[in-house]
């Protein structure tokens, strides 16, 4: 067998190792990073078990696992040295390096690089402290009050008679409602700071109205105690039980009565303000309703008196806010805050709101107005102008404002939020709102503990350092979240997915698309329903979620099927999203599938692991530690069961790369989660993104633009092309002569880039690109391809508008000329020449867009991916003694017998050559081109998992093929390289053997699966089933090491 190989053909030292295809993915950007070869150059081991195979397991693949962490369960090297400390250098200095075990590599750290560490920790430090520091004394955030505020708060603290903190002895109505469990708010310092905020306002300008139930003994007899020693008139009632029969319940799926928790807290909240109905002749100029919260008391008049004054002093607005706090830095009050044009807010830390619209609230902030303009707001302490919550006597306003909740079921508002759209005008165009009469003042601040309270002094010294992080947080981040409601003018007709109750139904009711009027408050809202937990435990939480169910929806004559979890407002905008804790762990369905703790939570894991360039590799760990099901994202599934694939990627099976039918259901501005892994590879044509069969995500779109073409890529019509493939090959045979004769190695991973796109040059435009004749990248062609896939390429403008489509429109300018010139016909029709027949035949789906985007497609997906395969074959099949001797054995004979030429046909490698076919079959199943998830949204009916979860409509889920290339369906040694598990063994039946034979086929994913399979296949195995035989016919090739003298 060695003698035979030997007579082959001049020897021809390669450079080679493989590459893989890994576009960087998360939910909405997408990169890609293509290994340089020296990156996988193995060392000179044969890694040869006993019985003559390579063993993945043993070399590539298991000596790139990275060790195992607890954080996303990898370690990243770029995270752990930034937030390494200097401490941990100091050991590393005073201790000696020395393996753990025997025979492992000593440490390669230097002292001196430990030093320079240190100093390097050092100073990164000391810039941060620096910067800190400056900033806290020459740019403090909000601790310079305006000239007013400073009269007022002096006249405060430097006197101490009944009223000094009211100059105008204006009348003030404070309402709280409260649950004080064990007393502690009404003895504690809550109770103390009110007493000492009634005297600051005198007694006489005063009416207290506490509202407490629920809160036992000690609360009642606590509540008691307060009463007693406040001062001023009031109305102090303690409810030993809320009857929840008083209160109104809406009908949830299932058919039950719950109440909604907002209606809870809207009622309670209301029976603070029963005396202004009571006492419709009250006089009063301000309402400050208070929660349960800290406060210093000398900050209450400046909220109440000083707020947006005008030239006279006198405080001007329908509502004023002070801004609570969780901690010293966390804003708490997010869910009733709206700013300017009702926007939700940003990450919990100043500024607080995003720069979205004109974000002219968080301008606002940041020029350290009192009076930032918002919409909504809360902050646990809230003035009001009292004349909107007082009918008068006689009546003057007639529906005095009170707090309620929002009608439709599934539409979550709270009521702290809908008091203010009630107390202001209505808006016809939110985006042009200047004022809303409604402030938030950054100079009052609140918190929920009194450590908190103490630091708020403090930390806003520091808060100018937050701006920049901030608004990048919240591009990162996605927010604010999509509210397709926050847009709407009160009054008009919209068309709205509602929950009508029907007792009739099964399941209490249905979702109807219905039209209905907009109210005022479309911009407080998402989507959702929380109730009451009636009778509830010691330790329970008091309200539940209640979700939004699966179920059909009426639309007209219709029925369409919807997962409304979907529709939400929270649904994440279009851009880069990558972090969002609190809405993402919780999904249902892919809640229970495990993984790794920050992919459940956010889909940086996704991103940073990508970036690391060994996506396959630490999937294929996720899956043996897991199983078949991994949680990649917080949406996202990795899908290993065979079974699950059938249907995920089965015709007709509706698993789409984008849910295209919720769009009908809802209105069009709602976004709807999909997957983002095709979109951004799209084509540019004359400067827009046009899809390709590739990427674009409309099946409809696909089948239509896929039929016109679909015979130009068959086999029978590819075979027509093989003179074109064989002159290309002669031209790389040229090329590798020279290292022959020069006895030079020859790196053959470049020289396989080139020969993969020349030939598909020479079968779209009837011409090679050039790079076997020039021998190196012509026009930065090659680099083009990578650029363009590349996430700096996406955001330098990049994709098809560099030297790749200047190639092809210059190929296509100069078809179209010709054909003007000499309308002759060809007598070899190219790809372009069939594209161009398909415009002329089918001119509504093809236009001159199309034919550049198939052009285009053919170049992008023809060439690299080739290039790729066929490196991968050569490395495994080389590094095999065993496979590469059989097959210069049979290459040899079939040579010898003239059953074969040189180059190979199509025919007979196909033919006369099983054991190449068994070659190229085993390396492409352990080294695909494309090593990420094929991803798939999850129709309307969702998916039930084999022994797994129910996914939901709209879950991303996915195979990625180096996994499934990986199943025991290929018997017990998948990390190894086996041609013979191709054959029939001597102790399988024929009946086995053809069973094992079609499982194997069913989980190959070499070009894909189902209705999107590769249009290009037959095009790569063309190029492959030539070279590949032809290359060892005429070489005897072996691989270069680069110890090797």
């Amino acid at each position: 067998m060695a003698a035979a190989c030997q007579l082959i053909g001049p020897i021809l030292q390669l450079k080679i190792a493989p590459r893989v295809y890994t576009p960087l993915v998360t939910q909405s950007t997408m990169t890609a990073r293509l290994l340089h070869p020296d990156e996988w150059e193995l060392a000179s081991r044969s890694s040869i078990d006993s019985q003559g195979t390579f063993n993945l397991d043993d070399a590539d693949f298991e000596a790139q696992v990275p060790s195992s962490s607890k954080f996303g369960e990898r370690q990243l090297p770029w995270l752990s040295r930034i937030f390494s400390s200097a401490a941990a250098g100091y050991r590393r200095l005073n201790s000696t390096s020395r393996p753990a075990l025997a025979g492992t590599p000593r440490p390669s750290c230097s002292r001196r690089f430990c030093i320079r560490r240190c100093c390097y920790l050092h100073v990164v430090a000391g810039i941060v402290f620096v910067l800190a520091l400056f900033t806290s004394i020459l740019f403090p955030s909000y601790t310079h009050l305006p000239a007013h505020y400073s009269t007022l708060r002096k006249s405060v603290l430097e006197s101490s008679y009944p009223g000094r903190g009211n100059p105008r002895h204006e009348k003030v109505f404070i309402a709280a409602s409260l649950y004080d469990r064990g007393g502690e708010l009404a003895q504690g310092q809550w109770g103390t700071q009110l007493l000492e905020l009634i005297d600051l306002l005198g007694p006489d300008n005063v009416f207290l109205s506490i509202y407490e139930n629920d809160s036992g003994e000690e609360g009642e007899r606590a509540l008691r105690a307060l009463a007693e020693q406040v001062q001023c008139q009031k109305s102090i009632v303690s409810e030993k039980h809320l009857d929840p029969k008083t209160i109104p319940t809406v009908t949830i799926p299932g058919g039950s009565k719950r109440i909604k928790r907002i209606e809870y807290l809207a009622q309670v909240r209301n029976r603070a303000l029963q005396p202004l109905t009571d006492h419709p002749d009250m006089k009063l100029d301000k309402l400050l309703y208070l929660n349960d919260i800290l406060f210093h008391p000398a900050d209450v008049p400046q909220l109440l008196f000083s707020t947006n004054a005008n030239e006279d002093g006198i405080a001007q607005y329908r509502a004023a806010c002070a801004v609570d706090f969780d901690n010293p830095i966390k804003f708490y009050d997010t869910y009733a805050t709206r700013d300017l044009e009702g926007y939700s807010m940003g990450l919990p830390f100043y500024p607080w709101f995003t720069s979205s619209g004109k974000g002219e609230s968080r301008s606002d902030v940041l020029a350290g107005k009192d009076a930032v303009r918002v919409r909504s707001c809360w902050g646990g302490m809230v003035a009001f102008d009292a004349k909107y919550f007082q009918t008068g006597s006689p009546p003057t306003t007639p529906n005095p404002a009170r707090f309620r909740s929002g009608h439709d079921l599934f539409w979550e508002a709270s009521e702290c939020c809908l008091i203010h759209a009630d107390v202001q005008d209505p808006q016809t165009n939110v985006d042009e709102i200047t004022d809303t009469g409604i402030y938030m003042n950054p100079f009052v601040r609140t918190a929920y503990d009194h450590r908190t309270l103490s630091w708020l002094g403090i930390t806003r010294r520091f808060e100018g350092l937050y701006s920049f992080l901030h608004n990048l947080g919240n591009h990162l981040v996605g927010l604010p979240w999509h509210n397709p409601r926050r847009a709407e003018v009160p009054g008009q007709i919209v068309q709205e997915t509602v929950w009508v109750p029907d007792a009739a139904q099964d399941g209490g009711g249905s979702f109807q698309v219905v039209d209905r009027v907009a109210g005022n408050d479309g911009y407080c809202g998402r989507r959702g329903l929380q109730v009451i937990v009636e009778d509830r435990k010691p330790g329970q939480k008091g309200f539940e979620n209640i979700p939004v169910p699966f179920c059909r929806v009426h639309h007209g004559h219709h029925l369409r099927s919807i997962d409304l979890s979907l529709v939400t407002s929270t649904s994440y905008p279009c851009r880069p999203c990558l972090i969002s804790l609190h809405r993402n762990y919780p999904k249902p369905g892919v809640a229970s599938i495990p993984g790794p703790l920050l992919a459940k939570i956010t889909n940086l894991w996704r991103f940073i692991d990508v970036a690391n360039g060994r996506v396959q590799v630490m999937l294929h760990n996720l899956h043996q530690k897991h199983g078949d099901y991994v949680r990649l994202g917080p949406n996202v599934a990795s899908v290993r069961n065979l079974d699950a694939l059938k249907t995920i990627y089965g015709i007709n099976k509706g698993y789409q790369k984008v849910c295209s039918n919720y769009k009908k259901l809802i209105e069009p501005s709602a976004n709807i989660r999909n997957t983002n892994f095709y979109s951004v590879q799209q084509q540019l044509a004359k400067g827009r993104p046009t899809p390709t069969l590739f990427t674009t995500m409309d099946e409809n779109f696909h089948a239509a633009i896929k039929r016109p073409v679909s015979s130009a890529y068959s086999m029978s019509t590819l075979t027509e092309f093989e003179p074109f493939v064989d002159r290309t090959i002669h031209t790389l045979f040229g090329k590798l002569d020279g290292f022959v004769a020069e006895a030079k190695v020859c790196d053959i991973a470049a020289w396989l880039q080139y020969y993969a796109s020349d030939v598909i040059g020479e079968l779209t435009f009837s011409k090679p690109l050039g790079f076997l004749e020039k021998g190196n990248d012509i026009d930065g062609i090659i680099v083009a391809l990578e650029h363009m896939l590349d996430y700096a390429g996406k955001l330098s403008g990049g994709g098809s508008t560099g030297a790749v489509a200047r190639f092809a429109r210059t190929r296509l300018d100069e078809r179209l000329n010709q054909k003007r010139t000499s309308p002759v016909a060809d007598t070899h029709k190219d790809f372009l020449d069939r594209f161009l027949e398909a415009k002329k035949e089918h001119p509504a789906i093809v236009n001159d867009n199309q034919v550049f985007s198939y052009t285009i497609s053919n170049m992008n997906a023809g060439s690299d991916t080739t290039a790729i395969s066929l490196r991968a074959i050569l490395y495994y099949t080389l590094k095999n003694r065993r496979a590469s001797m059989r097959l210069c054995q049979e290459l040899t004979v079939a040579l010898e017998d003239n059953r074969i030429s040189l180059p190979v046909s199509w025919k007979q490698s196909q033919e006369q050559l099983p054991y190449l076919d068994a070659v190229i079959k085993e390396a492409l199943r352990l080294h695909l081109a494309v090593g990420l998830m094929l991803e798939r949204v999850v129709p309307a009916e969702g998916l039930q998992l084999p022994d797994g979860p129910f996914l939901p409509a709209g879950t991303i889920v996915g195979a990625n093929p180096w996994i499934i290339h990986r199943q025991l369906v290929f018997g017990e040694d998948v990390g190894s390289f086996v041609p013979g598990r191709r054959f029939k063994m001597d102790t399988e039946s024929e009946t086995d053997f053809q069973d094992r034979k079609q499982k194997m086929l069913r989980a190959t994913f070499t070009f894909g699966a189902g209705p999107r399979t590769c249009i290009g296949k037959n095009i790569s195995l063309l190029e492959i089933y030539k070279l590949i035989p032809s290359l060892l016919l005429r070489y005897k090739v072996r691989i270069w090491f680069q110890n090797e003298i």
